[in-house]
């Protein structure tokens, strides 16, 4: 299992993290289109990718098994690697969940 931060932790960042104001590109309004999702994601995960904090921010997003985009993995990605949401919200989050847990259970 890849390591993460602890639960208390927070960032602690010298520059503005790429998504500094860009609530609503990282997380989607309630009862979004698939489609609408996955262009707002992509972009999202665009600007993760240049951004000085990313790691920090996808351990965050892992350990607290956080909603949106952190650190350039939305619900599906964190419930594939086995850190799904606290309560999935779509079918897909629900399948990348189940999915982590059979490959977990083949490597452990």
């Amino acid at each position: 299992m890849p390591k993460v931060l602890p639960l208390n932790s927070t960032l602690q960042l010298d520059e503005v993290p790429a998504c500094f104001g860009l609530t609503e590109l990282f997380f989607g309004p309630e009862g979004e289109r698939p489609r609408r999702r996955a262009a707002r994601e992509a972009l999202a995960k665009e600007k993760c990718i240049s951004c000085v904090s990313m790691l920090k921010c996808r351990d965050l997003g892992r350990r607290n098994h956080e909603h949106g985009v952190w650190g350039g993995e939305n619900d599906e990605d964190r419930a594939l690697a086995g850190f799904p949401p606290r309560s999935p919200s779509r079918r897909s989050v629900v399948f990348a969940k189940h999915c982590g847990e059979l490959a977990e259970g083949q490597t452990g």
